[in-house]
């Protein structure tokens, strides 16, 4: 069962994330990871982005991910 009343309203589990690279951007992405979301991801500091992309892998996700 999933944690989040989001999984209910929306079941086909599809996120796109901005500000992903740093704290609750990368928070939320890595929650919704755990929780099977497709996530497309983006951050203007690509070191960060990619820095969140491993922790989203790490979190059961594997995102898509934009530099802006």
């Amino acid at each position: 069962m999933s944690r989040f009343r989001l999984t209910q309203k929306y079941p086909e589990k599809r996120a796109f994330i901005t500000g992903a690279g740093s704290g609750l951007g990368v928070s939320f992405a890595r929650a919704l990871a755990e929780d099977e979301w497709n996530l497309g991801i983006t951050d203007i500091n690509q070191q960060s982005l990619d820095e969140a992309v491993e922790a989203v892998k790490s979190s059961g996700g594997n995102p898509t991910s934009y530099k802006f």
